[in-house]
């Protein structure tokens, strides 16, 4: 297991509105306030986590960082590593979907994974196609991308007959589409205006949300919707004041020239950035950001009253923060998946946090 130093620095470089209520607006976007002074610290063996669930540690299950968590009834399909693990609601290892190779029932390289009619969906960025099995891992058929075309990066379901794509980067000297919409043929129907400006890119980018699709960036305070035509908007604004990367930084479009910024040891503990891991629901808008030495912190935007409340994970036993290299909402919880002792070697520890 990769320490959270590790995992940071790693993710950094590949890397409504209703009731006359207080909700800001800036440009048309939703300004999310953020008052990183007031902070809610929740204690893991406090009443507000409400279930612990360590993940079963074999060699055959052994995970690193945390991509994707999509749940099944009672079973938890993990992609990491490079692969696609299952576990049970106590942690136990079940079993892991799909081998490597290069038939037509393996992958090369398992990129992105999703659930779509309860069957799972995996993308195979070298093979060019999606691999349908279903939930006991049994191999179902595959979907080739057509010859071509953009080559996908990112690929998850618009709705149950289309797909959302983050193309992959060609170089400064091809022309590619940030975002390209799919028919369930895999036909490009539309793509975006916006083109690739660098090769770096989030393990979890995409979120549906009634008809749209929520979409983030690297070290982004803006969270943007897509729709049906690959159209990319700014919905959602993060506000970290005082704390907010500088303008000149934070609107170049020089990624790493905002890493280096942000990785300066003075920048370190001044800076609140990485807005990743956002979810939606009807009431509220959930994410997590980096603050302070890298700690990853979560927050959860009220849409009616316009509040946010941000909160960290802290261990009263070990009196120390913890440590999550993922988080996801499921029926208002919010679960994240924590990172062990360091030098153990363990797998993560999900928390089940009820606010």
């Amino acid at each position: 297991m990769k320490n959270f130093k590790q995992f940071f620095a790693g993710i950094l470089l590949v890397m409504l509105i209703s009731c006359g209520s207080s909700i800001k607006k800036k440009d048309s976007l939703t300004v999310i306030p953020m008052d990183l002074n007031n902070v809610n610290k929740i204690d893991i063996n406090s009443s507000k986590c409400i279930n612990t669930t360590a993940l079963e540690t074999k060699t055959e299950s052994l995970l690193g960082n945390i991509n994707n968590i999509f749940f099944k009834g009672d079973t938890l399909f993990i992609h990491s590593s490079g692969k696609l693990s299952a576990f049970n609601k106590k942690g136990l290892f079940l079993f892991n979907v799909g081998t490597k190779g290069r038939a037509a029932n393996e992958y090369l390289t398992l990129k992105s994974f999703f659930i779509k009619k309860g069957e799972l969906y995996l993308h195979d960025w070298d093979g060019r196609k999606l691999l349908r099995f279903n939930t006991g891992s049994k191999f179902i058929e595959k979907h080739d991308f057509k010859k071509g075309g953009w080559m996908p990066d990112h690929i998850f379901p618009f709705n149950s007959t289309m797909y959302v794509v983050k193309n992959t980067y060609s170089g400064e000297q091809i022309s590619v589409p940030l975002i390209s919409v799919y028919d369930e043929n895999l036909n490009i129907i539309s793509s975006s205006s916006r083109m690739q400006k660098n090769g770096s890119s989030l393990a979890d980018l995409f979120f549906p949300f009634k008809n749209e699709v929520l979409y983030w960036e690297i070290l982004c305070d803006t969270v943007y919707t897509i729709n049906r035509s690959a159209a990319i908007a700014p919905k959602y604004f993060v506000d970290f004041g005082t704390h907010r990367v500088p303008e000149k930084i934070n609107g170049s479009d020089d990624l790493y020239n905002k890493i280096e910024f942000v990785n300066k040891e003075e920048n370190k503990d001044r800076y609140a950035t990485m807005v990743s891991n956002v979810r939606e629901d009807d009431r509220y808008l959930y994410f997590s950001f980096v603050y302070g030495y890298g700690i990853i912190h979560f927050a959860r935007f009220d849409k009616i009253n316009g509040k946010t409340a941000i909160f960290r994970l802290i261990d009263s036993k070990t009196k120390k923060n913890v440590k999550f290299t993922y988080m996801t909402v499921q029926n208002g919880d919010i679960i994240v998946a924590a990172l062990p002792d360091e030098e153990s070697g363990d797998n993560q520890v999900l928390y089940r946090i009820r606010l």
